[in-house]
């Protein structure tokens, strides 16, 4: 793995993570997985290559060996915010990303784009994706997050290197994938 998992269990409030080298989608697996991972939550779904990342409306998201592709798996009833408000964990956690991510590049215009990116200038960085599943008694709430931190969009197909960026790009060299989740977490 390209992560210290149990840095991160020390380091964060995770109570479960869920780690796969190659996944389809951490969003799909934090799905179908729900009901048990509600019982250890907050837990979090992460692979080294995701292979099918999706989108809001459906869109793909391209990523790379280097990306960090990660599903928080959070319980609904415990969240401080009123179920229909729970949308608004999209701009909350562009925020976090945004903040976790100029401490890794402090000259980098970074910004977060309603309701779900995180930009350098108008490229893209991060996207995420916030879905409710489950039952309203015991929602889970799935907050999906794509970064490219060492994923150079030297290396993207031209229509995805037109639009995005990476940290890497940004910095001038790669970065620890897990210091820079671990940041991310904290921040959120």
């Amino acid at each position: 793995s390209s992560f210290d998992l149990p840095r991160l269990l020390r380091e964060t409030s995770l109570q479960h993570i869920e780690y796969h080298p190659t996944l389809e989608s951490t969003s799909t697996l934090a799905a179908e997985l729900l009901e048990p991972l509600l019982n250890c939550a907050p837990a979090l779904v992460l692979t080294d290559q995701q292979t099918a990342g999706r989108g809001r409306k459906g869109n793909a998201w391209w990523s790379a060996p280097g990306a960090l592709a990660f599903t928080l798996v959070l319980r609904g009833d415990e969240l401080p915010l009123p179920a229909a408000r729970r949308p608004l964990l999209a701009i909350c956690a562009g925020l976090a990303v945004r903040n976790a991510l100029a401490a890794f590049a402090p000259a980098a215009p970074l910004s977060v784009k309603w309701p779900n990116d995180v930009l350098s200038e108008s490229r893209k960085i991060c996207g995420i994706l916030v879905e409710q599943q489950g039952p309203a008694a015991r929602p889970g709430v799935l907050l999906g997050i794509g970064i490219n931190v060492n994923n150079s969009t030297a290396d993207a197909p031209p229509e995805v290197a037109a639009r995005a960026a990476s940290l890497s790009d940004l910095r001038g060299g790669p970065g620890d994938l897990t210091e820079v989740l671990l940041r991310v977490l904290q921040e959120l």
